[in-house]
């Protein structure tokens, strides 16, 4: 035989269960009409990538740009820092209200940097700081571009892309922390995950010479070099 209590507990919680799954879908729905996220954050880079040497002498500009990975956010604050944990003194940006998803940065000298975000929503809503990004600033080589021709994009399937194209033999071809190195032939072929309509590439040599590109998915045609 069951209790009583244990008897009503599941009696109350068969009244309860619908109410519970109503409030959850309601929430869903104000959710998405509002503009609410993740609080560990909606957003992910596109350039600088990760770990990427950048060229300069006596300083170079780097330009930084995300997109939104869900609901898009009303602002954006943005750190810069020469330490993983934005101590104060090392704090190099501190800016709040950006309504843009870019930014440029000059003056970079040679040296290792982190960068992050975090938005605020529509409603209000603000997210917790992501992880760290990291990019650096490296020195020496003659701060030669590097050319890519022959662009072209493959969607697999998703979010999920292949692009290729031809540029110098034996440089390394980075997007969203993935890697690869140009053929003999200077051809390459690297797969990505996008959830933008756009992927910043970069294209670097071991002498510090360095080539970036914004490259539209859609029409494999770069929209923008940096």
């Amino acid at each position: 035989m069951y209790s009583p209590a244990l008897i009503g507990f599941v009696g109350m919680f068969g009244v309860m269960g619908p109410v519970l799954f109503w409030l959850s879908r309601r929430f869903e729905r104000r959710r998405k009409q509002e503009g609410l996220w993740d609080e560990n954050g909606p957003v992910q880079p596109v350039t600088p990538d990760e770990g990427i040497g950048t060229h300069g002498q006596g300083g170079v500009a780097v330009a930084f740009a995300w997109q939104d990975t869900g609901e898009p956010a009303a602002s954006y604050y943005l750190q810069i820092a020469k330490s993983p944990y934005f101590a104060s003194d090392t704090v190099l940006v501190d800016r709040g209200g950006l309504a843009s998803r870019d930014f440029r940065m000059g003056g970079l000298i040679p040296g290792t940097y982190y960068w992050r975000l975090r938005a605020t929503s529509k409603s209000g809503q603000t997210t917790n700081w992501n992880d760290p990004w990291r990019f650096t600033v490296v020195k020496g080589g003659s701060g030669r571009s590097i050319d890519v021709a022959d662009w072209r994009v493959e969607s697999i399937g998703g979010s999920l892309y292949f692009v290729s194209g031809r540029t110098q033999a034996g440089v390394k071809v980075r997007s969203q922390g993935r890697e690869t190195i140009a053929a003999s032939d200077g051809t390459f072929k690297l797969q990505i995950l996008s959830r933008s309509s756009v992927a910043a590439i970069e294209i670097a040599d071991d002498f510090g010479n360095h080539s970036g590109y914004i490259l539209a998915l859609s029409t494999a045609t770069v929209t923008r070099r940096y």
